[in-house]
C-alpha cells in the first residue's frame, strides 16, 4: 500500500515480524467523526496474533506503528451481515465503538460484504 512504511508490512516468516501485519495481509485505515482504525479482513483468515494486546498496541502506535485509536477485526456472523470486533489501542476489547461501526458498515459495502438496503452488524 502505498505510504506504508516497509517496516510495518513483513514476510510473516522473518523473526522480525513479531508485532506487525504479515506481508500480503490486507488492511484498511478508515477514519469516522475524528477517530481513526485499522481494518482487517478476518471473515476467512481469522486475527489470531493480531489481536494481542501486544501486536495491536505496536500496529495502533502513532510514533513507530500505522497509528490508529484502535484495530477493527471483520469476522463472519451467524446472525447479521458481519460481526465487528473492536480492540482500543491497548488492546483491551470494547463492546461497542459507534464511530468503527459507521466506518464497519461503508467498508462491509465497500468490500460486496453488503448491497444497497439494509443490513445489521454483529457487536
Amino acid at each position: 500500500m502505498d505510504g506504508v512504511a516497509p517496516a510495518l508490512v513483513v514476510d510473516h516468516r522473518s523473526p522480525l515480524s513479531l508485532g506487525m501485519i504479515p506481508l500480503g495481509r490486507a488492511f484498511y485505515k478508515m477514519s469516522g467523526s475524528g477517530n481513526d482504525f485499522v481494518f482487517v479482513d478476518a471473515r476467512t483468515q481469522p486475527a489470531g496474533s493480531l489481536a494481542t494486546p501486544e501486536v495491536v498496541s505496536a500496529i495502533c502506535s502513532r510514533g513507530t506503528g500505522i497509528g490508529a485509536d484502535g484495530i477493527v477485526f471483520l469476522e463472519p456472523s451467524r446472525e447479521a451481515a458481519v460481526r465487528l470486533v473492536y480492540l482500543n489501542a491497548d488492546g483491551s476489547r470494547a463492546d461497542l465503538c459507534g464511530n468503527a461501526t459507521l466506518c464497519t458498515a461503508r467498508l462491509s459495502r465497500e468490500l460486496g460484504i453488503v448491497s444497497d438496503g439494509e443490513f445489521a452488524i454483529e457487536t
